[in-house]
């Protein structure tokens, strides 16, 4: 909904200002506060993010019941995907993702009974449980 005030036409929206307050469009000076504070500690924590994605990665490298780890820092030189990630990245990020020996079966099975580690839909701060319905 701000697309016309980015492209300056309001001719499909002309009450948008009116109502965009309403809509929770613009910050107030609390939420820019948080966001402030929060940018202030950005750094430090994806940093740490993403050594401690560094320590699962190696963890499950070794782990009999993996069969393949996705992970940005496991790439090696004669990966297809090498270059294209060191032209585009500057660290590995913290986004890992995993096969299990024995399918789908087995992954829920695991899903099911993981207790440190949540899991969720999309790359938000958002915390979803680990449930499924059995």
């Amino acid at each position: 909904m701000a697309a016309p005030w980015f492209t300056g036409d309001n001719h499909y929206f002309p009450g948008l200002h009116i109502v965009s307050p309403q809509l929770r469009m613009m910050a107030d000076p609390w939420t820019g506060w948080l966001l402030l504070r929060s940018l202030e500690t950005l750094k430090l924590r994806m940093t740490s993010q993403m050594k401690n994605t560094r320590y699962v990665a190696n963890f499950l490298v070794e782990h009999p019941k993996v069969e393949r780890i996705y992970y940005l820092g496991l790439l090696t030189e004669t990966d297809p995907q090498y270059a294209v990630y060191r032209r585009q990245c500057v660290a590995p990020g913290a986004m890992i993702s995993f096969d299990i020996v024995g399918g789908e079966a087995q992954a829920f099975r695991f899903l099911n009974v993981l207790e440190l580690i949540w899991r969720s839909a999309s790359a938000t701060p958002s915390r979803w449980p680990n449930t499924r319905q059995r």
